[in-house]
């Protein structure tokens, strides 16, 4: 699961916010990656905005 938190929810002095175009994906077991095309903001300083967790089996939903 891949989490991205809003980068105008942090002040500009910490986020440094940039233009993103794309997300680059290393996918499992492979060491040359993948870019996705996404146009967003993100931070170029050190507020980190994204999360990956592995999904796990089960019912019900993310929220």
């Amino acid at each position: 699961m891949l989490r991205i938190t809003d980068a105008g929810n942090y002040p500009a002095a910490q986020c440094h916010p940039t233009a993103a175009q794309y997300l680059q994906v290393y996918p499992p077991g492979q060491t040359t990656p993948i870019y996705v095309a996404y146009t967003s903001t993100g931070c170029a300083g050190t507020v980190g905005i994204l999360s990956v967790s592995a999904l796990q089996p089960g019912s019900g939903s993310a929220s």
